[in-house]
C-alpha cells in the first residue's frame, strides 16, 4: 500500500488515504482512510462516514465531503458497509 497526500486548494480539508496497486483499475480510484482528518465527536471521533451510524448528520456530510476532496470535486463516492466484531 502507498500513502497519498491530500490535494490542496479544495474547499474541504482532504484527509490522507492509502491505496493498493492490487485494486488498480481503469476509471476507478480507491482509498483506505484512517480516523484522521474528520470532524465527528465522541464515540464516532474523527472521520466517521457511516450513514447508518448514530453520528450527527452534519458531521457525516462534512466527513464524506473531505473524503471526496481527496479524489477531486467531480468524484462520485461509493462505499461499503463495514461491520466491527
Amino acid at each position: 500500500m502507498t500513502e497519498n497526500e491530500p490535494h490542496g486548494g479544495l474547499h474541504h480539508a482532504a484527509p490522507p488515504h492509502f491505496s493498493s496497486p492490487h485494486l488498480a483499475a481503469p476509471a476507478l480510484r480507491h482509498g483506505f482512510f484512517t480516523r484522521h482528518g474528520g470532524v465527528s465527536q465522541g464515540i464516532y471521533g474523527a472521520l466517521n462516514c457511516g450513514l447508518g451510524s448514530g453520528d450527527d448528520r452534519a458531521a457525516i456530510a462534512e466527513n464524506r465531503a473531505r473524503v471526496q476532496a481527496s479524489f477531486g470535486k467531480d468524484t462520485v463516492l461509493t462505499g461499503v458497509h463495514q461491520v466491527h466484531g
